[in-house]
């Protein structure tokens, strides 16, 4: 009867445990706010790869353009340049001509070619530049030499075996007649391009510093062709 109390002792108070035992998911559900999200209504929108493109070359172009804006492109527009026409050309001389001009349009404002003129050795076609010289030879007259102010095989073997062309000598060729200087043998040459060529021999005496006594003394050795 004793052993029937105890275990009748035992479940009651276990009963009455039980009975005040609160489960913890039920106080934490008891006691936690509902959580409500908020959902935007806006949808994000996502750009295409065709249209990043476009952006990127439209940002590209903005910026080429502030560029160009802000270093603007050389225009040679009212420019001019300034040439020293020479040698077999009617009228030699320092011309002004516009920018980009070319050697043909120079020759015609000095007059245009002499008749003993050697048009193929020039290229007429050349666009011309601020300062140059344009250096037109004569026949029988080596172009490179003429704008040089050298001496050719060929010019110092006419000098030696025959008279001296005024009218194609250059001043190296010059200087080889008796009493002939360098600052005579220019002076010369610059008759030549002022004046055009030598019509005879004793037309040398119209340059300044060769008088008759200079003359008789290259008369044997000067040559007009």
């Amino acid at each position: 009867m004793r052993q029937l109390l105890v275990v009748c002792s035992v479940i009651l108070l276990l009963g009455t445990f039980s009975g005040c035992r609160t489960d913890p998911q039920d106080i934490l559900l008891g006691t936690e706010e509902p959580v409500t999200e908020e959902v935007s209504g806006e949808i994000p929108v996502l750009k295409s790869e065709s249209e990043n493109v476009k952006q990127e070359e439209s940002e590209e172009n903005a910026s080429s353009e502030i560029k160009d804006s802000e270093y603007p492109e050389a225009d040679d527009t009212g420019k001019t340049v300034f040439v020293y026409v020479c040698g077999a050309v009617c009228q030699p001389g320092v011309y002004e001509l516009s920018a980009q001009s070319r050697a043909y349009e120079a020759v015609a404002m000095a007059g245009g070619l002499l008749e003993n003129a050697r048009s193929d050795a020039v290229n007429l076609a050349e666009v011309l530049t601020d300062g140059q010289k344009l250096h037109i030879p004569y026949i029988g007259e080596d172009a490179v030499a003429a704008a040089s102010g050298q001496t050719t095989a060929t010019d110092s073997k006419e000098a030696t075996d025959a008279t001296v062309n005024i009218n194609t000598a250059t001043v190296d060729m010059l200087m080889t007649l008796k009493g002939i200087g360098q600052t005579r043998a220019e002076d010369i040459i610059a008759y030549r391009e002022k004046h055009g060529s030598f019509q005879n021999k004793e037309d040398i005496m119209n340059v300044d510093g060769i008088k008759q006594g200079t003359y008789d003394k290259i008369k044997d050795n000067i040559s007009v062709q």
